[in-house]
């Protein structure tokens, strides 16, 4: 890699501000997906953001920097979920959706414009199907929708979310198993 090249992968990574401005609101909605709690997720976030600043440093460019920073608030959800109670059941209406509106005071996290889409009615089945699943994962567990996020929406390898939760191989498929029994009854209805 050129001197040059490496010296604005550099600049990048060590201004923060532009960090929540490009990524704040995609990181936002990723924490909300396992936290589902919006003060939960921002503080998941904030962490993400002390922890990228700290380890700013050791970014070697070989990824986008989005990618580095969903790694470390991948890292920071892990630590939440392991700190939640094993099978607490989420009933929760206030927070049955991930697509949360925003906060009444537009300063607290930066709000992406949404791309244009070509298909408004796909537009409208995705948004539907999203919702329909957010409900569903309401209903589950937070292991059971922390192992279904990570193997089936980010299709993180089973061995490696296996290994991050501290469950085995066999246990994981378990719960896989029942997390998708679940929301494919739930979608059913």
């Amino acid at each position: 890699m050129e001197q040059g090249a490496s010296s604005t992968v550099a600049q990048r990574v060590i201004d923060p501000e532009g960090w929540s401005e490009q990524h704040g609101a995609y990181l936002l909605g990723y924490a909300l997906r396992y936290a589902r709690d919006r003060c939960v997720a921002q503080d998941l976030v904030q962490e993400t953001w002390l922890a990228a600043w700290e380890a700013r440093g050791r970014f070697a460019g070989q990824s986008s920097e989005r990618t580095w920073l969903i790694g470390i608030l991948r890292h920071k959800v892990i630590d939440y979920i392991r700190k939640v109670p094993r099978e607490r059941l989420l009933f929760d209406a206030s927070n049955d959706r991930l697509d949360l509106p925003a906060p009444a005071d537009d300063s607290a996290w930066p709000m992406v414009t949404p791309a244009v889409w070509s298909d408004p009615s796909r537009q409208l089945e995705r948004k539907q199907l999203r919702a329909a699943l957010d409900r569903c994962l309401c209903r589950l567990s937070e292991r059971m929708k922390a192992v279904f996020a990570f193997c089936d929406l980010d299709e993180v390898p089973h061995r490696e979310v296996a290994r991050t939760l501290g469950v085995t191989g066999g246990h994981l498929s378990v719960l896989l198993h029942r997390a998708r029994r679940k929301v494919r009854e739930c979608l059913s209805v």
